[in-house]
């Protein structure tokens, strides 16, 4: 399966990072959380953090920040996950918080797409037994070499 538009949900430290990797190597992102405010948090971040990198580059190589975020859709409407084929969830460890993401992403992502789950308290199985595709619902380490 080639992954084209890549969904990360929650614009926490975690997101932040994910979703760097994902468009520092010319992956489409759509970064979701609940607010603007947040989203512009994580965009600030995002440009802080692509630069800093930037810094590491050797001669010749650039990093361009503008390129970089126009790879990523900052938004807080759940629906625009709609095209993703993979999606990385990293929200609160609360079992509330998490059923009704994934009960949302079920409905909203194409049926081909994959769930990465960001969890270390909840077993992969009760998140993915939410879903009406439980084989693919994964941890992210598992995926990692697949979309690259």
């Amino acid at each position: 399966m080639e992954v084209k538009v890549v969904g990360v949900i929650g614009a926490g430290e975690i997101g932040v990072g994910v979703v760097q990797n994902l468009a520092q190597t010319a992956h489409d992102v759509i970064l979701l959380d609940l607010t603007e405010q947040k989203l512009e948090r994580a965009k600030e971040a995002l440009k802080a953090n692509i630069r800093f990198h930037g810094l590491f580059k050797g001669p010749g190589e650039k990093v361009n920040v503008k390129n970089t975020l126009a790879r990523i859709t900052f938004t807080t409407v759940p629906a625009s996950l709609e095209s993703a084929d993979f999606v990385i969830e990293n929200v609160t460890e609360k079992w509330e918080v998490k059923r009704d993401v994934y009960t949302l992403i079920d409905d909203i992502c194409p049926a081909s797409a994959i769930f990465a789950v960001n969890t270390s308290a909840i077993p992969i199985t009760r998140l993915a037994s939410l879903t009406k595709r439980p084989a693919q619902v994964t941890s992210p380490e598992l995926n990692r070499t697949s979309m690259m």
